[in-house]
């Protein structure tokens, strides 16, 4: 699964070799940082400096226990630990409070959202902290239940009839290779200008060949154009896989222009 949180903030620790003293689970071992951060505020004093396994049984009380002897149950904790519980929406995504049920509402919504990258985007998952925030800690630790919550959309029928209608949508896709992680997308302002210009009479969407971490359809314009030039040929404006701009973006106005004046694709292969 890909990671969708940033830079890797802890490292992994040292597998404690522990079972659960109520259960037997054999558990999983997560960093001090985690239990210090979940357990109420009252139990803090009790968690000491070690490192704890997290008991994986669906159906035991228990969630932290440490070598030595200390047990922290569900009572004990500041968040509800979703997998233990067997009513109630499924959290995929602890830092933002967001359930399986708003990932597939948004999918349902918007035509948009149909991969973990593009789910990741826009929730913003790349600003979360899940080693203080996820029961299970670590780096990313949401990427796996948000990446199931995602698969299940997929077979949801309000998703099916979103992606039947986009089949039908003018494409309008811009590639780029945008390195700097801290500075804005340079599309971003052309992309959110077409998105509001088309509305959900078109298929707006920026890729950023830099950054992707999921294998993506590139039209043979693109493809042409990328082994021509190579990246100096980005970002690139191409409208039902055609390339109409590239090396640069065009203005709001010529965008339009282009997008509806596009021209053949056997010009745009010629033009390449």
């Amino acid at each position: 699964m890909a990671s969708c949180c940033g830079p890797k903030r802890v490292e992994n620790p040292g597998r404690l070799d522990l079972a659960c003293p109520r259960c037997s689970d054999a558990g999983r071992t997560v960093n001090n940082i985690t239990v210090m951060s979940l357990v109420t505020d009252e139990s803090r004093d009790e968690v000491g400096a070690a490192d704890y396994n997290i008991c994986l049984s669906s159906t035991c009380n228990v969630v932290y226990y440490g070598e030595t002897g200390t047990v922290f149950t569900k009572e004990d904790l500041r968040v509800r630990v979703s997998f233990k519980e067997a009513e109630g929406a499924k959290t995929v995504c602890y830092c933002y409070g967001l359930t399986e049920e708003d990932v597939v509402a948004e999918m349902r919504r918007n035509p948009r959202a149909r991969s973990f990258t593009d789910v990741a985007a826009i929730f913003g998952l790349n600003n979360c902290r899940c080693e203080k925030h996820h029961p299970f800690g670590g780096n990313c630790a949401c990427a796996t239940d948000v990446g199931r919550a995602v698969k299940k959309g997929r077979t949801d029928l309000l998703v099916l009839e979103k992606d039947r209608e986009r089949a039908s949508m003018k494409r309008i896709h811009i590639f780029e290779q945008h390195l700097d992680c801290c500075s804005p997308s340079p599309s971003a302002s052309l992309a959110s200008f077409l998105e509001r210009k088309y509305r959900n009479n078109a298929d707006v969407k920026t890729i950023n060949l830099a950054t992707v971490t999921e294998n993506v359809h590139l039209p043979p314009s693109v493809l042409l154009l990328l082994q021509k030039e190579g990246g100096a040929s980005l970002p690139a404006l191409v409208v039902d896989d055609i390339v109409v701009a590239h090396r640069g973006l065009p203005t709001f106005m010529d965008a339009i222009r282009l997008i509806e004046k596009k021209p053949s694709l056997e010009k745009s292969r010629q033009e390449a």
